[in-house]
Order: C-alpha cells, then sequence, then structure tokens
C-alpha cells in the first residue's frame, strides 16, 4: 500500500490547534470560473474542521447543488423566509438597483443575476442565525456582483456596489480571492463539460476577449476591497495566486495559514 507524504505547506497548516477565533463568520470564495472555488471551498472547510476552530463552532461545508427546478423553489422558499427582515429588504432593493443601473444585456441576464443576489443574501442572513458556525462559501455576494458586471451594457460603479455591500453587512466576512490566468480557468472550465456556467454554456459569446475583460473586473473589485479594507469599509481580503501545477490541498493550506495570520492574532477567544 502506497503512503502518500502530506505536504509540506500542510504540515504546517495543521500543526496548530484553536488558531481561529470566534468572531468571523463567513469564508467567501470569488474569482474566474474554472479557478476552483468549490473544490478549494470543500478541501478548506475539511482543514478548518481538523481543530483550528474554538470548542462549539462549526464549519459549514459548501452546499451540494440540486436539479434546476429543485433548487430554484429552495432558493424561493430562503428569500421569503428573510422578507420579514427590513435589512434584507434593503439589500434586496440596492441589488435591485444595481442591476437596473447596469442595463443587463437581455432580460434574462437581469433576471438572473437579481435572482442570484437575492438568494446569496438570503443564505448569509439565514446562516448568520446560526451563532456557532462559520461557513465556507464557494461563491457569495462578490461573486453575484461579478455576475452583475459580466454582462453589463453600462458601467458598475464601485460605490453603487459596495453600498449594496455595506447593507449586507461584511465585517464579519473574509474574502478569498483564487486569481488564476484566464487561459487556465477557461482550459479547466472546457475540461469540465457542464453547462452551469454562462461562460461555458455560451462559448460563442464569451471569447478570448470578455474573458479578458471578465478577468479585469475580478481585478477591479479586488482591488476596490483593498482601499476600502483601511477604512473598515469591508470584510479582509486574501489573494492567492495557484498554478496549474498546486493541487487543491496545498492551495487550501496556504489559505488556512493566510487566515491563521490575520484572523488568528486579533480575534482569538
Amino acid at each position: 500500500m502506497t503512503v502518500q507524504a502530506t505536504p509540506p505547506v500542510v504540515r504546517q497548516a495543521t500543526r496548530g490547534r484553536h488558531t481561529l477565533g470566534r468572531h468571523f463568520r463567513f469564508v467567501e470564495f470569488f474569482g474566474l470560473p474554472g479557478a476552483g472555488k468549490t473544490t478549494i471551498a470543500g478541501r478548506l472547510a475539511l482543514e478548518m474542521r481538523k481543530g483550528h476552530m474554538p470548542p462549539g463552532v462549526s464549519v459549514t461545508l459548501p452546499e451540494q447543488e440540486h436539479g434546476f427546478v429543485r433548487r430554484q423553489l429552495c432558493r424561493a422558499a430562503l428569500i421569503l423566509s428573510q422578507t420579514p427582515k427590513p435589512r434584507f429588504v434593503l439589500v434586496c432593493l440596492r441589488a435591485a438597483g444595481l442591476v437596473a443601473r447596469s442595463r443587463q444585456e437581455t432580460l434574462k441576464d437581469s433576471i438572473r443575476v437579481t435572482w442570484n443576489l437575492w438568494a446569496v443574501a438570503a443564505d448569509l442572513f439565514r446562516r448568520r442565525a446560526m451563532s456557532t458556525s462559520v461557513a465556507v462559501l464557494d461563491q457569495g455576494l462578490l461573486q453575484g456582483i461579478w455576475s452583475v458586471m459580466l454582462t453589463a451594457r453600462a458601467p458598475c460603479p464601485s460605490p453603487a456596489w459596495m453600498r449594496l455591500l455595506a447593507a449586507a453587512g461584511t465585517g464579519d466576512m473574509t474574502f478569498v480571492l483564487l486569481d488564476v490566468q484566464p487561459v487556465l480557468a477557461r482550459r479547466r472550465l472546457l475540461g469540465r463539460g457542464d453547462n452551469v456556467s454562462r461562460m461555458n454554456s455560451q462559448k460563442q459569446k464569451f471569447d478570448d476577449d470578455r474573458w479578458q475583460a471578465a478577468a479585469r473586473m475580478v481585478a477591479a473589485i479586488a482591488q476596490e476591497l483593498h482601499s476600502a479594507r483601511p477604512e473598515g469599509r469591508t470584510g479582509r481580503l486574501i489573494s492567492v495566486f495557484p498554478s496549474d501545477a498546486d493541487t487543491p490541498e496545498e492551495i487550501a493550506a496556504r489559505i488556512l495559514l493566510r487566515l491563521e495570520s490575520i484572523i488568528g492574532k486579533s480575534d482569538l477567544s
């Protein structure tokens, strides 16, 4: 039987115990489709479960996607369950305003991105009620904002989407950018063979130029978050630059080390 050795970076990340504090609630991934968000988010959640959280704090894995109809019914029920909360309604109004201002390419795009933002926001509000859990999300608010930009015919200035983040609240969030080259992300996405992403299901529409533009949008969001963080207007941001040779376990271990360095120092219980 062959036993695979644990990479050094993984050993280093798993050496400590209870190294992450109680005062953060979400680790949210964003980046280009094909960057590996779902796979790496799952690996990170598994590592965090191995004793890196204080006693009594659980880690929630990314949820598995259901079929299209069931997924939309679940989203509708989730959104309706949060409508009694005025803050959630404010987030929905700001999301709708952002989409209207962006002048989406088609009505279908407008409905899709608005519905997605509402569902993401509803999930955040629901999870905040779970006082002893930390959620690792393979996509969330930032990915939803990027989706709005992707098919916008008018500019989406940062103050517009920063107001959306402010309404949702991001002080308990750490964002993780998986910054991969567009050519690598595109190759991985094509290799998956599914049509979950618009950039895969509409290949003729999303050519090389659109992929490069999509990457610039990701970079613009990250730059705005870097600028806003010192002023306390948004959550923390970790940027990771995976290569084609990196395994998901190695990338997750690097992220965990970063989480421990920026969160553990100030938020240890």
